[in-house]
């Protein structure tokens, strides 16, 4: 069977998406920052952030918060998101049910 062959372009490209894959960097959502009005919307500038990526949002706790009076506000905050666009460099979470009252730190992965 005879196949196309890889260039050193090809390879460069698959090394860039595969690295990609891997970076994580983490966001804050700020209480006072989401839209006055259901869908509630909040913007979020990711400079590497392509529309059609689909990364993988998650709640985190960094190891300098330890105080149980912003971590239980900050999961019931991130409970409310519904969902999360992407577009070119920056995304748009979407709270449709409630509004966030609290501040809560999300990580973005593979982007």
């Amino acid at each position: 069977v005879q196949g196309d062959r890889f260039g050193a372009n090809d390879i460069n490209a698959t090394n860039t998406a595969i690295n990609a894959l891997k970076e994580m960097s983490m966001h804050e959502a700020k209480a006072s920052d989401w839209s006055a009005a259901a869908p509630y919307k909040q913007r979020i500038d990711i400079a590497r952030i392509k529309e059609g990526d689909s990364p993988i949002i998650s709640l985190v706790f960094p190891n300098w918060i330890t105080d149980p009076n912003y971590i239980k506000p900050a999961r019931k905050a991130y409970s409310c998101l519904t969902k999360v666009l992407t577009y070119n460099g920056y995304i748009e979470l979407i709270c449709l049910a409630k509004k966030p009252s609290a501040n809560f730190i999300f990580s973005v992965k593979g982007a």
